[in-house]
């Protein structure tokens, strides 16, 4: 007897392949696409001519990303962005591109390929893999740390008046952020 595979089958399927989604995240982030797209939808010549990239790469690239809602192909090789993609643009208030420049970095990577021995031991593998602390390596260098601030202000920095409007601090003598940025 055989059973057809259901949503869990295609969910796992999904995150298997998510290294590889993310790994076009960057892409599409340092090839600042989204923003390409912004002024509306392209055909993949015009797409790949402001990029400067090859055409019919960069039309398997965008049919690829398609597929995951990332874009959205409208006719025959015209794409545009989507409301997954949206959040990808430099201009956006609640823009993510950061959240992709810092957590998809070498760096962070190699941390995560050692969990295993992270599971074993109990220690941080960023710091064995990098010689330092995930904070200290965001601070060695302003334009990763500035790319830290503006994503963890894209995650919580809108959320920050409805949390002080909706909650009773008024009984603490002190509150401290700790961890700074914006």
């Amino acid at each position: 007897m055989s059973v057809e595979p259901g949503l869990g089958y295609q969910r796992l399927a999904e995150l298997i392949i998510g290294s590889k989604i993310a790994a076009s995240l960057h892409v599409v982030v340092d090839k600042r696409i989204a923003d390409v797209l912004s002024s509306g939808p392209k055909t993949a010549e015009a797409l790949a001519n402001a990029l400067q990239l090859p055409a019919d790469t960069l039309r398997r690239f965008m049919r690829a990303l398609t597929q995951v809602g990332i874009f959205a192909e409208l006719d025959e090789g015209v794409f545009s962005n989507t409301e997954v993609s949206e959040h990808l643009r430099s201009d956006g208030q609640y823009s993510l591109r950061d959240m992709v420049t810092v957590l998809d970095n070498d760096a962070v990577s190699r941390g995560w390929q050692r969990l295993s021995d992270v599971l074993a031991s109990g220690e941080p593998a960023f710091n064995a893999v990098n010689g330092m602390g995930f904070f200290d390596w965001v601070k060695a260098d302003a334009s990763r740390s500035a790319a830290m601030a503006s994503f963890m202000g894209g995650i919580y920095g809108p959320q920050g008046p409805r949390i002080a409007s909706g909650y009773a601090f008024g009984r603490f003598e002190t509150l401290m952020d700790i961890g700074g940025g914006n």
